[in-house]
């Protein structure tokens, strides 16, 4: 049995530009990452790592951090950079991916690997090549709806941080209107004991 990547990315189905940052246990078990797709954090977590999968709208890809060690034997050291690979029926290809991990760069290598693969493989365009690391269409489906109920969820919490907020700033335009009438009685006060005086 094969060991679980760590970290996958997955293009939610029947969304136009949705993505989920899972993490995965050694039992296959998912915790979807509270991660905006290529946000600060989002990719500050993926550069952290050393491999990771990605299942996009049309293919899918392992990614790899791989170094490149210099030639010249005056410099020292070696560069990080990614590459992405597919493998089916035997038949494995790579492309380079470089230090650019956003979502579109990721769709764009799964694409190129895709039709690779097709051609070393022989399929004709229309077969419907899927490995299976593809998670089936009601799985799918879950999941798009588990986003949507996640995403009203952080909007009812939104929504209900903002009411918070308003019933704050109304009590603090409570406490300032009693403050100014504190201070408008003292005026008065004020203006008779100097009227009593003169």
């Amino acid at each position: 049995m094969t060991k679980p990547f760590v970290y996958e990315i997955r293009f939610l189905p029947g969304t136009e530009h949705n993505y989920l940052l899972e993490r995965v246990t050694h039992a296959g078990e998912r915790q979807a990452l509270p991660y905006e797709p290529d946000d600060v954090n989002w990719m500050a977590l993926l550069s952290r790592q050393f491999s990771f999968r990605f299942v996009g709208r049309n293919g899918s890809l392992s990614v790899y951090l791989e170094r490149s060690r210099s030639k010249d034997p005056t410099q020292r050291g070696d560069r990080p950079y990614w590459s992405g690979y597919r493998k089916a029926h035997g038949v494995q290809v790579k492309t380079y991916l470089g230090q650019d991990l956003s979502t579109r760069k990721l769709e764009q290598a799964s694409a190129t690997l895709w039709a690779r693969l097709r051609e070393k493989l022989g399929l004709p365009e229309e077969d419907p090549f899927l490995t299976t690391r593809f998670i089936s269409d009601k799985r799918r489906e879950q999941e798009s709806a588990r986003h949507l109920l996640s995403q009203l969820e952080k909007k009812d919490q939104a929504i209900a941080d903002l009411g918070r907020d308003l019933a704050s700033r109304d009590q603090a335009i409570v406490d300032l209107k009693q403050e100014l009438a504190l201070r408008d009685q003292e005026t008065i006060n004020l203006k008779q004991e100097l009227a009593k005086r003169e």
